[in-house]
């Protein structure tokens, strides 16, 4: 049993992966403290590309093929999404000046999908991501963010069920 159980993991990679680390405890106490959060859940852990950071496209992108757990969404939630709608969000984060980490600080982003069509002769061949934009170019200023940069995007409920964000420089 044992050995069936190594070789179905050799076959997915390393045996023990490297773990992301887990959500800092000042963010956890603002989430639970302030917000009276609940299932909070990573939603990913990535490095930030230079579309991600360009002030023209202002706006992250969270690929679906790598949302680490989609149970952070309602089904009325996604329904939204698919359809073309946002979700305004709060999204607390830790901005800096000069390199020096200020204190936690909520901006609102709008929480969307993007539908990106692979092949123009195929429309069945589409990649979806979710985006968080609007105020993005915000966040990167007062982050201080570059291309590199390895960052989480945590999920939570607040105490009135809203979704709710956080990002985590790693």
């Amino acid at each position: 049993m044992e050995m069936k159980r190594k070789k179905k993991n050799s076959e997915q990679g390393s045996l023990n992966p490297p773990r992301p680390p887990n959500l800092p405890e000042e963010f956890e106490t603002k989430i639970m403290g302030e917000y009276g959060g609940t299932r909070i859940i990573r939603v990913i852990q990535k490095s930030l590309s230079s579309t991600d950071v360009s002030r023209g496209h202002s706006r992250v992108s969270i690929p679906c093929s790598q949302v680490e757990s989609f149970e952070f969404l309602e089904d009325d939630e996604m329904t939204l999404l698919r359809k073309g709608q946002s979700i305004t969000v709060p999204l607390i984060h830790k901005p800096r000046r000069n390199g020096i980490p200020l204190p936690l600080m909520e901006t609102s982003l709008e929480f969307g999908q993007w539908d990106l069509h692979k092949d123009k002769n195929d429309i069945h061949k589409v990649s979806y991501q979710y985006l968080l934009r609007t105020n993005w170019n915000t966040i990167v200023s007062r982050d201080e963010l570059k291309q590199r940069d390895t960052v989480q995007v945590w999920a939570f409920r607040s105490a009135q069920r809203k979704l709710c964000m956080a990002l985590v420089e790693v």
